[in-house]
């Protein structure tokens, strides 16, 4: 834990506050572990994930394609970067694309993200077929990093009245 998927996390959620540091500086602090997830959501720091199927099932494809048989031990692999942005999870109150594609760290069912080798509500609980032992550690990585490089919010205030 904390190699790469840490890495990625860390520099991607540092690129988007440093887009626009004055607005999301503030927001970052308001709930920096919603901030992270949100982050991660819209941009997975892991893009897929492998899982070795437990028992015979169908396996929904999403966009209203038919579910495909699955065999018991088959091995899949997992693209969770479009998965996290699914309008019927994250689309809002109207399953809005548009707002499924916005990052809004207070949205809802953002324990639904795909992330850490599974859906975040069974990551941390430690449930599912395989969480991720790093996750609680490359959250903290990755907010203690954060927290030690960016401008505070006056120096951000600072550098934009002088730009």
């Amino acid at each position: 834990a904390g190699l790469l998927g840490t890495g990625q996390l860390t520099g991607q959620t540092f690129d988007r506050i440093m887009d626009a540091p004055q607005s999301q500086i503030p927001l970052y602090k308001k709930d920096k572990l919603r901030y992270l997830k949100e982050s991660a959501r819209l941009q997975p720091p892991v893009t897929s994930v492998t899982h070795t199927v437990a028992e015979d099932k169908k396996v929904s494809m999403g966009n209203g394609l038919e579910p495909v048989a699955v065999a018991k031990g088959t091995t899949v692999q997992v693209i969770i970067a479009t998965a996290n942005s699914d309008p019927a999870v994250f689309g809002g109150k109207y399953r809005s694309k548009k707002y499924a594609e916005t990052f809004d760290p207070s949205r809802e069912n953002l324990d639904k993200i795909v992330s850490w080798n599974g859906v975040e509500m069974s990551v941390q609980s430690r449930e599912g077929p395989r969480w991720c032992l790093g996750h609680d550690l490359s959250l903290d990585v990755a907010t203690k990093i954060l927290d030690y490089i960016l401008p505070t919010e006056e120096e951000a205030a600072a550098a934009a009245a002088a730009a």
